[in-house]
């Protein structure tokens, strides 16, 4: 019943607000050109436009509770940065969010497929710190929760952040607890993964580790298999950051301390990042 209702208020928010889509508007492709654990992404034609649809898969209460809740996050947000959100479509049960298309490949295969210069690098470290600057500072804030270079796309030489399934309204007053193992193991904050009560530093400890990706050109854990990163969990020692430029390496070393008071905030490190310079063909934030 509660999840009807909350359907229904969606529906009716998305007419009354102009961001609701008449399912014949849509061409959907017939195969999914990507999938996630709860979803399928397909290519589709909307009034002359390219773009993409996010598709359940998995239709339990819990899903769909978590899709309804991506959607109330994702309408809220407009960034440069992040993947814009163009509405809803409802059709026999299926509830369909329609998203801007990135043409490119996300962060993790352009990392691996690509020599980057050093102005790159630095613009897309401002871009991210934009992003969470941005995110952090929204009324509510907004923690992300899944922070890894696959859901990050790039096109030319420009980042958006995508997929908030998991993302929340901070502090949460729904029945989802800020607690358990919410993420991906490689960039997952500690206190996540000891399902201890965490705050908005666990994404900035996420975002250090896409940082170190960025300059190292190395994924964080590389080698490391499941018993050496448990290890690591468990241990006080901090994340060994090897990279050569001492202002980056102290701004990851600040963003990834297991100590939680000592860890940068978002404001901390939007200042940090201010003083690394970007060269003038790249702007940084656009």
């Amino acid at each position: 019943m509660e999840l009807t209702f909350e359907l229904e208020e969606l529906r009716k928010k998305s007419k009354e607000q102009s961001w609701f889509v008449d399912y014949k508007e849509l061409e959907i492709s017939k195969k999914p050109f990507a999938s996630g654990t709860t979803s399928d992404i397909f290519d589709c034609n909307w009034r002359g436009l390219k773009i993409v649809i996010k598709r359940l898969k998995i239709k339990d209460n819990f899903t769909l509770k978590g899709f309804l809740n991506e959607i109330k996050i994702w309408h809220t947000i407009r960034h440069p940065n992040i993947v814009q959100f163009l509405g809803i479509s409802i059709f026999a049960e299926e509830i369909y969010i329609l998203l801007q298309k990135i043409n490119g490949s996300n962060l993790k295969k352009y990392l691996i497929n690509n020599r980057i210069t050093k102005s790159v690098k630095k613009t897309f470290v401002k871009q991210l710190v934009s992003i969470f600057n941005f995110l952090h500072n929204c009324k509510p804030q907004i923690i992300y929760r899944d922070l890894k270079a696959e859901n990050i796309l790039v096109e030319d030489d420009k980042i958006y952040l995508t997929d908030f399934g998991i993302s929340r309204f901070y502090p949460e007053s729904s029945n989802f607890k800020m607690t358990g193992k919410a993420g991906t193991w490689r960039y997952m904050a500690p206190e996540v993964f000891h399902k201890q009560i965490y705050n908005l530093k666990a994404d900035i400890y996420s975002l250090g580790m896409i940082l170190y990706f960025i300059y190292k050109n190395e994924l964080p854990f590389s080698g490391f298999n499941k018993k050496r990163l448990i290890e690591y969990f468990d241990n006080d020692n901090d994340f060994y950051v090897d990279v050569k430029n001492e202002n980056i390496k102290k701004i990851i070393m600040n963003c990834t301390t297991k100590n939680i008071e000592k860890r940068y905030n978002i404001q901390q490190l939007a200042e940090d990042v201010k003083y690394i310079k970007v060269s003038k063909y790249f702007c940084g934030v656009c």
